[in-house]
């Protein structure tokens, strides 16, 4: 089942967000300032969306000052955007 990540908010947070999340095997559109990532599986999304977080907790310091969340399968927001997963049918 095909499964997005839609990217919304900021200019600066939105393209940071992508770049941590996008894989090689994703499609990738761009409306205006916001990106939507979808993915073949909801395994395959949920993975991008761990890893993204790890590559931006992994800079602490920025992440603390960015006031950034995760939860867990679910959403992964940083500065001022916001990354949600949405499982299409």
């Amino acid at each position: 089942m095909k499964t997005s990540i839609s990217i919304t908010g900021q200019t600066g947070g939105n393209f940071t967000l992508k770049n941590a999340i996008e894989t090689l095997d994703c499609e990738v559109a761009q409306h205006f300032n916001n990106f939507t990532l979808t993915f073949n599986s909801k395994k395959e999304a949920i993975k991008a969306l761990s890893d993204g977080y790890q590559h931006l907790f992994a800079d602490r310091e920025d992440w603390n000052a960015s006031t950034g969340s995760y939860r867990r399968g679910m959403s992964l927001s940083y500065d001022a955007s916001a990354a949600k997963l949405e499982v299409n049918s």
